[in-house]
């Protein structure tokens, strides 16, 4: 494909690093910069920039199923965890690892990775299918129940690998009995609430302790209606992997991180112990001997860029796959490998290469080896975004990481406050917990204790947005399953943006400029510029002036653009 002009450049790479179009004003300064060096030194701009963080971190939470109203819990510390951890250029090997291992309170600072677990809150199994599929690409769903009709996978293939996150628990009510005792004890004992003894509500202690515990017990039990010859019902299982390289686990009990006796659920006689499994697990994952992990996040950023996978769907290859072009994606595993999983930098190499910044394909040719990106619809995140760059000059204004959020700040609380004083919050948690808020910056109230806010870029809102919002309308994800976000147009996404008045022509951040200029065409080339980010050609020139002609204004010559498919396309 022919090199790209760079009006259409500037378009996408905002797009694709920013997650918005940019404003009349960052067009022009990128219009002034010099030209043999703007576009690289553009993308450096962006991937620095707290957009970058704002539109990958809408990347992962989809990808990972992150809410913000988790199962019994606020799912704040854990979507912080995550873009503090893109924020801060987590290497991606280090990243998973801490998701996998992770273990501990999810309110305590800097643990926010326990709520990986929780996130699938007594849906172990499920979480092992999830992370198989989202870190190395391979489909174990089906053998879960039984043996894989189409791939090599079977039953028993899939518990070995259970066997290793086997014993994490994520149980709501996993307070510390000894401290609730306490406070039971002072409660009774104090003059105020003699007459009102009775059984102390733990529900406000639990940001103390609700988390994920045990580091797996390396051991499962295959279940009662295993019907294959490589196993019985019932019968203990040891973990084991599917593919290089080899784990070996240690089943000494004094291996265990805070080793204790873990019963199996399906035999309280039959006892083990922790043996820091999901630890093994973790690093069996992120290994560069394993065939599958580097790959895997390669052919998913590869296709989050270009538009379509450089091997295989992101959720389903297999170890043998390379795709189309073997070499190409056997030299791009070497650069994430020599990058040290620096998601950034090798993001950063795609952007800069000559194929990104050729044209675009509007559809997937059949023949198709990698000779320019293919053209996408917005991502739900994307629209909105661009929504919001055209009411403001500063679309990234508050998109900053703070060190912590709400949820740490009643964690850190509770746990210096003594028995008497944890007994007085019991009792006025929620007079205590709006006393924090006041003291915090507005992006600190971040998780389920947040307020709703109608123009808030879509990261800084609920995840995922509420039913009948505009991101919901264009295809954000449920969060219910991986990559589950859709691009399809439908009717009630024309209804809203014909109807929602927060984006009327008089509200954009050029309004005021369009209005100075006495030339309609230069009205014209304002609005072209402001959400196309180019301007109108001689076809548009003449459909405006005879539009002009019968009676149609500057106004709707915006409706109509905003309305357009240019402006859901990503070129």
């Amino acid at each position: 494909m022919p090199a790209l002009d760079d009006e259409t450049f500037v378009r996408r790479i905002y797009l694709d690093i920013a997650g918005r179009i940019p404003t009349y004003w960052e067009y022009q300064q990128f219009m002034k910069m010099p030209a043999k060096t703007r576009r690289s030194d553009l993308i450096d701009k962006l991937m620095d920039s707290p957009a970058y963080v704002s539109h990958f971190y809408n990347y992962w939470v989809d990808t990972l199923r992150a809410t913000t109203w988790m199962k019994k819990s606020d799912g704040g510390p854990y979507l912080h965890w995550i873009k503090k951890s893109i924020a801060d250029n987590k290497p991606y090997n280090q990243f998973v690892y801490e998701l996998v291992s992770a273990e501990g309170p999810l309110y305590k600072p800097g643990n926010g990775a326990a709520g990986y677990y929780l996130r699938d809150y007594r849906m172990p199994l499920d979480n092992v299918a999830s992370t198989m599929q989202v870190f190395l690409a391979t489909s174990m769903v089906c053998a879960q129940c039984h043996d894989h009709p189409y791939n090599d996978w079977t039953q028993m293939d899939f518990y070995k690998i259970a066997a290793f996150t086997h014993g994490t628990e994520t149980n709501a009510k996993n307070v510390d009995m000894h401290t609730v005792a306490k406070i039971q004890n002072h409660l009774n004992n104090s003059s105020s609430s003699k007459s009102k003894k009775g059984k102390v509500n733990d529900t406000p202690l639990r940001p103390l302790f609700f988390g994920t515990y045990n580091s797996g017990a390396g051991k499962i039990k295959l279940p009662s209606d295993y019907d294959y010859d490589d196993g019985k019902p019932n019968e203990l299982v040891h973990a084991g992997v599917p593919f290089s390289p080899k784990v070996k686990i240690n089943y000494d009990p004094s291996n265990g991180a805070n080793a204790r006796a873990y019963k199996f659920k399906f035999d309280k006689k039959n006892t083990t112990t922790q043996v820091n499994s999901r630890k093994h697990f973790a690093k069996w994952i992120v290994s560069t001997e394993n065939p599958m992990f580097t790959k895997t996040i390669v052919n998913r950023l590869w296709h989050r860029i270009m538009g379509a996978p450089l091997i295989g769907e992101n959720l389903d290859i297999t170890p043998e796959e390379f795709g189309k072009n073997p070499a190409l994606t056997k030299y791009l595993i070497k650069i994430m490998q020599g990058l040290k999983y620096d998601q950034k930098m090798f993001m950063k190499i795609i952007y800069k290469s000559r194929i990104y910044q050729r044209q675009s394909h509007d559809q997937v040719p059949e023949d198709y080896l990698f000779s320019g990106p293919i053209m996408t619809r917005l991502s739900a995140e994307q629209i909105w975004d661009s929504l919001i760059t055209i009411r403001t000059k500063t679309p990234d204004e508050g998109l900053s990481v703070p060190d912590k959020v709400i949820a740490h700040y009643i964690y850190e609380n509770l746990a210096s406050k003594s028995v008497a004083e944890k007994a007085e919050y019991m009792k006025n948690s929620k007079f205590e917990i709006k006393k924090i808020e006041k003291k915090l910056e507005p992006n600190q109230n971040f998780g389920r204790y947040s307020k709703r806010k109608k123009l808030v870029r879509a990261s800084e809102g609920r995840s995922p947005a509420d039913s009948g919002s505009m991101l919901h309308i264009f295809g954000q994800s449920s969060r219910e399953v991986t990559d589950d976000s859709k691009k399809e147009a439908n009717i009630p996404q024309a209804l809203a943006l014909l109807n929602d008045d927060q984006f009327s022509f008089n509200k954009i951040s050029t309004y005021d400029l369009i209005q100075q200029k006495s030339d309609k065409e230069e009205q014209l080339e304002l609005i072209y510029l402001s959400l196309l980010s180019r301007k109108p050609n001689e076809h548009d020139l003449n459909v405006f002036k005879q539009a002009i002609d019968n009676g149609f204004t500057i106004d709707d010559f915006y409706w109509a653009l905003l309305n357009s498919l240019e402006f859901k396309l990503k070129r």
